[in-house]
């Protein structure tokens, strides 16, 4: 159904739902993004490198500051380019698929950030 033709309730769900997507979205993205790739991270440079040597271990931490930059950049990135993707999606009637073009790959990323912080623990 095309925006002219609907309803102003019906265009007023939509994008009530688009906005209540785009939030789990911004909860999902700050989990996966904010809490489980931080320490991932850091097991990642712990398999990596030796982090008894010295110079070894400023490496690491400057590994670390630019991943977690480039973290925080993907979340910010994610949430400017997801609002107006799921807006223009509630317009179309293609909310559902637009949502899932984005939340399906920020779960698999999160599983994977999963993967390596569980790995050593094995």
């Amino acid at each position: 159904m095309r925006p002219k033709d609907m309803s102003r309730r019906e265009r007023l769900s939509r994008y009530l739902l688009a906005y209540l997507m785009l939030a789990s979205i911004i909860v999902v993205g700050f989990v996966v993004l904010v809490i489980i790739w931080p320490q991932s991270v850091l097991n990642i440079i712990a398999m990596l490198f030796d982090v008894t040597d010295v110079d070894v271990r400023y490496a690491g931490t400057f590994v670390y500051l630019i991943a977690g930059i480039l973290l925080l950049i993907m979340l910010f990135v994610t949430i400017m380019v997801g609002e107006p993707y799921l807006r223009k999606g509630a317009e179309m009637g293609q909310l559902r698929r637009r949502y899932l073009r984005i939340i399906i790959p920020l779960i698999a990323f999160g599983l994977l950030g999963l993967v390596f912080w569980i790995l050593p623990l094995l």
